[in-house]
């Protein structure tokens, strides 16, 4: 599983490629003009859901900004996907779960914090430039993860709490994810339901 660290050679050889999809060895590669997004290749449905996990990690591309991130990393919870992939831009997980045989994105976490005005040039948080520039990840790394699991007609579930916000004394309001899903999902043109609970879940394109 990708949440084990991407190899470094891996990363080196996903610069090098063309813009598009790519396999490398276990692999499996996006690479744009911007980022590099890794999740592990799966050539079955039984050989996706032996995995129990499966993540898709950002990266950006070249190592113009990797020593930023690298440095960020230090500023999250240790032995997270942050110190799994230090470098990397942003993980999503997702466990197979016993809804329905589907999987759960359970988490979606950035490898940094992003600086604050009143902090040190010491600070372990990431430039806020840097942050805005890579702000796309969580999109990048969902439309992979989607791409792999509707190849094989695997539902991905999303629960209500990465969905909507519920800070203390405050009214519920959408979280960012939540809009980055529904972007995704419309430019995919992908069909969801909601459920009562606040649940989501993303549907395989037909084939």
């Amino acid at each position: 599983m990708v949440h084990g660290g991407v190899p470094k050679a891996v990363l080196a050889k996903a610069w090098t490629l063309n813009h598009g999809v790519h396999r490398i060895g276990r692999y499996r590669v996006f690479r744009d003009h911007k980022m590099v997004t890794v999740t592990e290749a799966a050539d079955s449905p039984e050989e996706l859901r032996d995995r129990y996990d499966f993540d898709a990690v950002v990266f950006p591309v070249g190592d113009e900004h990797l020593k930023a991130f690298k440095h960020a990393a230090r500023g999250v919870k240790a032995f997270g996907p942050a110190h799994m992939n230090p470098g990397g831009v942003g993980t999503l997980t997702a466990s197979l779960s016993s809804f329905r045989g589907a999987f759960t994105l359970n988490v979606q976490q950035s490898h940094f914090k992003t600086r604050r005005p009143e902090d040190s040039s010491r600070s372990k948080r990431l430039d806020r430039s840097l942050a805005t520039r890579y702000g796309g990840w969580r999109q990048r790394a969902l439309r992979e993860m989607i791409n792999v699991m509707g190849k094989h007609g695997q539902t991905l579930r999303i629960p209500a709490r990465l969905l909507v916000s519920r800070a203390k004394g405050e009214p519920p309001k959408k979280t960012q994810f939540a809009h980055d899903v529904e972007g995704v999902c419309a430019d995919m043109r992908l069909k969801t339901r909601k459920y009562a609970n606040g649940n989501l879940v993303i549907y395989p394109k037909p084939k």
